[in-house]
C-alpha cells in the first residue's frame, strides 16, 4: 500500500514538470490531492495497520483470555475432578468403615448367638443331664421302696410264720401242762388215796390189836375205824 502511494505521487511530479504552465494549478491542485491521497492512504494504512495491531492485540489478548478461561476451566475441572476424587475416596473410606463396623457388628451377633446357642445347648444338656440324674434317683428310690416293701412283707411273713409257731407250740405247751396238770393231779389223787388207803388199813389194823374183841365205841381205836367196821 505505501510503495502504491509513493509511485503515484513519483508519477505526479513528473507529469507537472512536463506540463504547460496553464497548468500549474492544476498540478498544485492535483499535487495536493495526491498528497492528500498519499496522506490518506498513508493514514489509512496506519490505521489499517493499526487496526491489524490492534486486532493482533485482540486476538492475543482473546487468545489469552481463551487461554485462561480454558486453564480456568481446566484448574476448576482439576478442581472439580480433585473434589470428585476426594468424594470418592472419601465415600470408599466411609464405606470401607461401614463395612467394617457392618463385619465386626456381624462377627459379634454371630459370636453372641454362638454364645447363646451353646448356652442353650449347654443348658438343655445340663437339663438332660439333671432329668437323666432325677429319673435314675427317682427309679433307685423306687427300687429302694420296693426293696423295702418287699422286705417288710417277707418279716411280715416271717413274723406271722414266727407268730403261729409260737402260737402252736404255746398251744403245744398248753396240751402239754393240761397233760401233766392231770396227769400230776391223777397221780397225786392216786398217791393220795393209797395213802390214805393204807392209812386206813394201818388203823384198823393198829385198833384191832389194841382194843381186841372187846373193845367198844368208847375207845379210840373203835372210833376211828369206819362205822362198818366197827359194827
Amino acid at each position: 500500500m505505501k510503495g502504491r502511494a509513493l509511485a503515484l505521487l513519483i508519477i505526479a511530479c513528473a507529469g507537472g514538470a512536463t506540463a504547460h504552465p496553464h497548468t500549474k494549478h492544476a498540478k498544485a491542485r492535483a499535487r495536493e490531492e495526491a498528497e492528500a491521497t498519499a496522506t490518506a492512504h498513508a493514514t489509512a494504512t496506519a490505521n489499517a495497520a493499526e487496526k491489524v495491531t490492534l486486532g493482533n492485540y485482540t486476538a492475543e489478548r482473546s487468545a489469552t483470555a481463551t487461554f485462561t478461561a480454558e486453564e480456568t476451566g481446566t484448574a476448576k475441572f482439576a478442581a472439580e475432578a480433585e473434589a470428585k476424587a476426594k468424594a470418592t475416596a472419601e465415600k470408599k473410606k466411609k464405606a470401607k468403615h461401614e463395612a467394617k463396623e457392618r463385619a465386626k457388628h456381624e462377627a459379634v451377633r454371630k459370636a453372641k448367638a454362638k454364645a447363646e446357642k451353646g448356652a442353650e445347648q449347654e443348658a438343655e444338656k445340663n437339663a438332660q443331664e439333671e432329668a437323666r440324674r432325677t429319673a435314675e434317683k427317682r427309679a433307685r428310690e423306687k427300687a429302694h421302696a420296693e426293696a423295702y416293701n418287699a422286705g417288710l412283707r417277707a418279716v411280715r411273713v416271717m413274723a406271722q410264720r414266727e407268730a403261729k409257731r409260737q402260737a402252736a407250740a404255746v398251744e403245744r405247751a398248753r396240751e402239754q401242762a393240761r397233760d401233766w396238770r392231770v396227769e400230776c393231779i391223777a397221780g397225786s389223787l392216786g398217791a393220795a388215796l393209797l395213802s390214805a388207803v393204807a392209812t386206813m388199813v394201818a388203823l384198823r389194823t393198829c385198833g384191832l390189836r389194841a382194843v381186841g374183841d372187846g373193845a367198844g365205841p368208847a375207845d379210840p381205836g373203835y372210833a376211828a375205824m369206819p362205822p362198818d367196821e366197827a359194827a
